[in-house]
């Protein structure tokens, strides 16, 4: 896009200051001689193809609710589900 832009008669640091995006950093992304990935923090990056559903996620809320495991950490949970032939993506409860 940048590219596009310089070749069309546009100046790089404007380029970059209408995308929101400093001169350096388009100079660090181009120092290998190829465009790398970008870096920044606020960058749109797809979704993990592991990340929980949202069914999935109420499951293991429901799981971590429930009166037996209430006062249960997960590395306490997984094993009690395990035991019942039970399995949830315990990360966080």
């Amino acid at each position: 896009m940048i590219d596009e832009a310089v070749v069309s008669g546009t100046r790089k640091e404007k380029a970059c200051e209408e995308i929101d995006l400093s001169i350096r950093t388009l100079q660090r992304w181009q120092e290998s001689g190829k465009i790398s990935v970008d870096k920044r923090v606020t960058a749109d990056r797809p979704e993990p193809s592991n990340k929980l559903t949202k069914e999935e996620q109420q499951a293991v809320l429901d799981t971590c609710n429930q009166e037996e495991y209430a006062n249960l950490g997960p590395s306490q949970i997984v094993p009690m589900q395990a035991n019942k032939g039970q399995y949830r993506a315990f990360i966080v409860c």
